[in-house]
């Protein structure tokens, strides 16, 4: 099928935006837990926050990765790795398709190359977090295995965001898509990361004064089914439910991240560093 048309584009624009909650694969539910969006593995079993749980025997790679004695056969690694560029690669489909396209405005070609230098910024940034400098990959690589990772990738995940800011809407007809105040927090957030806070600033507070977003009144009501993509929600991933994929309902790799204490699969448990991080006194 030729791709390099408008619908072409759209479809692969949807694979884009498809990976960004990690792999959802059924058949390797290992692969689904070690590349999830919310990193539970990465940040707070990694961290102190929270155990692996279970028994040691479950999942023991997550062990290793806990302990940070990661060795190179860790398929979580591996996974985590190859599920990001896979990322990278369908947004770099998505702007060869989108240049190439006969049938698309020069405005439509802008929005989607946009939409899919900000996914592609989100992979970038995921990978240099995990993995500091990677190699970069974009839609003018050749051959991949000549690029060196020699460098962290700020300066390119800033442009694309840069990019992004200036080409994307104020708001997009379908929820999910990324939009200018999307690329202008997610710009920010990349300055935080370098603690370049003077460059932040200005961009947090165009968000706060100009984005039109208010703050929901009870803060749960950002992480309830009733309550999404509120007047809160900058940039809020959409999942899909028994769509016929691999997995009966997306997201597959957050099914452990929240502790039933009901039986030996009890996986990522709050740890007592981090009840201890939230002691009070008597006076609270």
């Amino acid at each position: 099928a030729n791709l390099n048309t408008k619908d072409g584009v759209r479809l692969l624009l949807i694979g884009a935006y498809a990976n960004v909650d990690g792999a959802n694969n059924k058949s390797d539910q290992p692969q689904a837990w070690s590349t999830t969006v919310s990193n539970w593995v990465w940040g707070s079993v990694r961290a102190d926050d929270a155990y692996k749980g279970s028994n040691s025997g479950d999942q023991a790679l997550i062990n290793d990765i806990a302990g940070h004695i990661i060795k190179v056969d860790n398929t979580y690694v591996n996974s985590n790795w190859s599920q990001k560029y896979d990322g990278v690669d369908r947004c770099n489909d998505v702007i060869k398709a989108a240049t190439l396209a006969t049938n698309m405005t020069d405005a439509e070609k802008a929005q989607a190359i946009a939409e899919a230098r900000f996914l592609r910024a989100h992979f970038y940034v995921e990978l240099t977090n995990l993995f500091g400098k990677v190699p970069y990959i974009d839609e003018n690589t050749v051959d991949p295995s000549l690029i060196p990772n020699d460098r962290l990738l700020w300066p390119e995940i800033e442009a694309d965001l840069s990019y992004a800011q200036n080409i994307l809407p104020h708001r997009q007809t379908d929820k999910g898509r990324a939009t200018k105040w999307a690329a202008k927090t997610y710009l920010a957030r990349v300055y935080l990361a370098q603690q370049r806070y003077a460059d932040a600033k200005p961009l947090l507070e165009d968000v706060l004064n100009n984005g039109g977003f208010t703050l929901v009144s009870q803060f749960i009501d950002n992480f309830l089914i009733a309550t999404v993509n509120n007047s809160e929600s900058i940039f809020e991933i959409q999942y899909s439910v028994n769509d016929g994929f691999q997995a009966s309902n997306a997201n597959i790799g957050d099914a452990l991240n929240g502790p039933s204490f009901k039986s030996s699969s009890n996986f990522f448990q709050p740890s007592h560093s981090l009840v201890s991080a939230f002691r009070t006194g008597a006076d609270g």
